[in-house]
């Protein structure tokens, strides 16, 4: 998701249409995917073990009004 509409639904959280509770993990010491995110949304097998029983832990927005958030961003950005 780019920073502004990460942005916008904190600004504007009615601009959400559809969010999923998932558990995102950041990779912080695995070199080759350092600062990667990933996130299960139980759909899907675990990648590696203990990683499928986690409880979510972030709130993931799927999809978003886009006319509403471009005329809102408009809005603010002319005013």
């Amino acid at each position: 998701m780019p920073d502004a509409v990460g942005m916008g639904v904190v600004l504007w959280d009615d601009i959400v249409l559809e969010d999923k509770l998932c558990y995102c993990y950041v990779c912080t010491t695995e070199e080759a995917a350092y600062g990667q995110v990933i996130i299960n949304d139980g759909s899907k097998s675990a990648i590696s073990d203990g990683f499928g029983g986690n409880p979510p832990n972030a709130t993931v927005c799927k999809t978003i009004d886009n006319q509403l958030f471009k005329k809102r961003l408009l809005e603010l950005l002319v005013s």
